[in-house]
């Protein structure tokens, strides 16, 4: 039977940062499973409605960018250990770096919260289907020097 369901939350909000997920699942043509991926939607209310892309926060994109994926992948490879028990073996590796790797591509699906972002990674994004879905939280504290120090991660604490 094929099917499909659609929900959305609204991960943070003030006065003027918006902060959305939009989860899509899924089965059909006699899938095995169902399978999901994840939208985000991220809005500055100042002045008028923008949408936010993930290099909006930062001074230099490439710099942000290299230790989002550090932190990222030290993250998911913590999350592995609690989850099996183990630490990530080879393969495992292969898919945290290629899924969480250096490319904007893999953290387009984030939501920005009170003091971090949450990265949002789908099934077969970081790891098998059976390990399901994947998030890691990182601190604006972890990235205060890439940040731009007036920047859009200040919207998410105040209702200025």
């Amino acid at each position: 039977m094929d099917g499909r369901w659609d929900g959305f939350g609204i991960t943070h909000a003030t006065e003027s940062l918006l902060s959305l997920t939009y989860d899509v699942g899924w089965y059909g043509a006699g899938a095995a499973h169902p399978n999901s991926f994840f939208e985000t939607y991220n809005f500055s209310l100042r002045e008028r409605l923008h949408i936010i892309k993930l290099d909006d926060f930062f001074n230099d994109g490439t710099t942000a960018l290299k230790r989002i994926s550090e932190l990222c992948i030290a993250e998911l490879c913590r999350d592995y250990w609690s989850r099996i028990g183990e630490k990530p073996d080879e393969g495992q590796m292969k898919w945290f770096k290629e899924g969480a790797g250096e490319n904007f591509d893999n953290f387009a699906a984030f939501t920005v919260g009170l003091d971090h972002f949450t990265f949002l990674f789908a099934p077969y994004q970081v790891s098998a289907y059976a390990f399901g879905r994947w998030s890691v939280e990182v601190s604006f504290y972890d990235l205060l020097d890439v940040l731009k120090p007036d920047g859009l991660h200040l919207l998410a604490a105040t209702n200025a």
